[in-house]
């Protein structure tokens, strides 16, 4: 079993995200000419904004925060990413998709409150910035190659994008019904690693968690499989990572 202290693997993506700046857009009211000396109207009130439309990347958006982050999903027994560790991760999804085949999640080695995630082969970047115990988003920001980045900061906007991960200790994942595997030796492209097998019944589906040590966020392997069916609808599987190295006790 490679030894993860330390390693570094073929995962070349410089994910090297500034924090765009949201284009402004300028309403201009067309109307008769005010008079010279314009004065106020009494007991005028301003016109309710109409309501914003969905954007056309949340949906993109969603997923890639799902699978890098793990927003929404379960996350059991995972230690955190330090600042300046890197995770790649292999997707296969059912049905196939031909935008989001392998996912790289990388904490800012300055400023640990953000995240970066970007996707591959059509190239899309998140730049997130979440709250201390990563139960909000503060900013998401999305960019593709030669679009204009978009950044949303509205509490409205966030809540839509952003789901808090599921988190789990052994006995609450027990107490949530989980049920722990044993331990197991998982093959991924990253590796062979003996990990941890706990599964999870949520949301009509079971979820296979597989957790070893010394890999940054813990999780080696993830599937899920639908209720009833017997092929998992998603398989997260470890491609490569970055760990720094611990300092050695004095």
């Amino acid at each position: 079993m490679p030894s993860p202290r330390g390693r570094r693997t073929r995962t070349t993506l410089t994910l090297a995200l500034t924090v765009p700046l949201a284009a402004s857009l300028a309403f201009a009211a067309c109307g008769p000419k005010a008079p010279r000396k314009a004065q106020p109207v009494a007991g005028a009130t301003p016109a309710a904004s109409p309501a914003p439309t969905e954007l056309l990347w949340a949906a993109d958006a969603r997923a890639m925060l799902r699978i890098g982050l793990g927003a929404g999903r379960p996350a059991w027994g995972t230690p955190g990413m330090k600042p300046g560790e890197r995770v790649a991760w292999f997707v296969t999804v059912e049905p196939p998709s031909t935008s989001m085949r392998r996912v790289i999640v990388a904490r800012d080695a300055k400023e640990p409150a953000r995240w970066h995630v970007a996707r591959l082969p059509q190239a899309a970047m998140l730049d997130v910035a979440l709250s201390a115990d990563g139960s909000r988003a503060e900013s998401i920001a999305w960019s593709t190659s030669g679009a204009t980045p978009v950044v949303v900061s509205s509490s409205a906007g966030l809540a839509s994008l952003w789901t808090p991960p599921l988190m789990f200790t052994d006995s609450s994942f027990s107490a949530a019904g989980g049920t722990f595997g044993g331990n197991e030796v998982v093959r991924v492209p990253a590796g062979v690693f003996r990990a941890r097998h706990g599964i999870l019944k949520r949301d009509g589906a079971d979820w296979h968690l597989y957790v070893a040590r010394g890999v940054p966020g813990g999780l080696v392997k993830v599937e899920r499989f639908p209720e009833g069916s017997s092929a998992p609808s998603l398989v997260l599987e470890l491609d490569g990572f970055t760990r720094l190295r611990e300092p050695r006790p004095r």
